[in-house]
């Protein structure tokens, strides 16, 4: 058994894991009704941790949360990721209302995999819709999320990219502060070198994808928190 590291069987006290032992606490989304075990909804989301703390001791009420009344389907998304670490779009299903929840539910580790997904789907199809502004319209300016919008727009946008960007530009929430950071960010790189597009397979081959990830900055991150990977073993 030399050199390898055994799982401890036994928890220590103070650690919190599944029990099912309790009943499920009611969530009421909108329409929509969801049995979910207290630890899970408390592990990573600063929302719902209040929410479950607001609550008298004992106390089987259901919990509401109004401000998520229209999220109904999406918070069904996030349930599922929360039980099983996977998270799966439907074509129905965009990625920007996602993101938005993430950042609503105050989960660094669910945008965080939304990011990777946005990665992924960009290797993929070699395809790069103009999805920085959002970005930068429900995250902080200094998250290394804001990193990876800045990363796929100097690496991978066309002239039409960019021109279309410019169109739209004016009517998106933030997305001065995006277009002034690209302008320095493709200034810097053209300096360097001059602008060459590559594909994102080439790109991100060797990129951990954790550089784009808020777990890392302590600044930005809700909570000190491991990568939803490590927790998933993906």
């Amino acid at each position: 058994m030399t050199g390898r590291v055994e799982k401890k069987l036994h928890f220590p006290f103070k650690r919190r894991f599944l029990s099912l032992h309790r009943p499920p606490v009611v969530m009421a989304v909108g329409d929509y009704t969801f049995h979910v075990h207290e630890n899970v909804l408390g592990a990573n989301s600063i929302l719902l941790h209040d929410a479950l703390n607001s609550r008298s001791e004992g106390s089987t009420e259901q919990v509401v949360l109004p401000n998520l009344a229209r999220c109904g389907l999406l918070f069904g998304k996030y349930i599922d990721w929360l039980y099983s670490g996977r998270l799966c779009l439907e074509p129905s299903i965009k990625w920007k209302p996602c993101y938005r929840i993430a950042e609503e539910l105050q989960d660094c580790t669910f945008k965080d995999a939304l990011i990777d997904i946005y990665i992924e789907k960009i290797v993929a199809e070699d395809d790069y819709p103009l999805l920085g502004h959002v970005i930068y319209q429900y995250t902080d300016r200094e998250s290394p999320h804001s990193k990876l919008a800045l990363d796929v727009a100097i690496n991978f946008w066309h002239d039409k990219t960019l021109q279309d960007f410019c169109r739209y530009m004016p009517v998106v929430e933030r997305s001065q502060e995006y277009f002034l950071d690209l302008i320095a960010a493709f200034a810097v790189k053209n300096r360097a070198r001059p602008t060459e597009h590559v594909s994102p397979r080439e790109f991100f081959k060797d990129i951990g994808t954790c550089i784009y990830h808020e777990h890392t900055n302590v600044k930005i991150s809700y909570s000190i928190t491991p990568c939803y990977k490590t927790k998933w073993k993906v």
